[in-house]
């Protein structure tokens, strides 16, 4: 993924095909979301830690809320005000984490 295509906002077109590929996340606005059930306060946390080591990693950082039994994540970029390839691929990420965690 080039630097440029990074900041480039996705068509409402793209983005709907994208999220055929990503299990779960819905389009909401000027956000791909995704809520996953934890089961309980600590897993919930422990899923959030590991998500931002790869938020960390790739200096892209969604919204995240914890509430007991589960954790809501939202993604766009916001110097575009809207969603990009770089929102599709930490989402990615993050349905792999939440499937090694064994939430999913």
């Amino acid at each position: 993924m080039s630097p440029a295509s990074e900041k480039v906002p996705m068509s409402y077109v793209e983005i709907e095909d994208a999220l055929t590929e990503l299990d779960r996340w819905t389009y909401k606005g000027q956000v791909i979301e995704r809520v996953f059930k934890t089961g309980n306060f600590s897993d919930g946390v422990a899923l959030i830690n590991e998500f931002a080591k790869t938020a960390d990693e790739m200096n892209h950082h969604p919204d995240v809320f914890l509430s007991y039994p589960k954790v809501k994540v939202q993604l766009m970029t916001h110097e575009v005000h809207g969603i990009t390839k770089r929102d599709i691929e930490l989402a990615r990420k993050i349905n792999e984490i939440a499937l090694s965690q064994g939430i999913f």
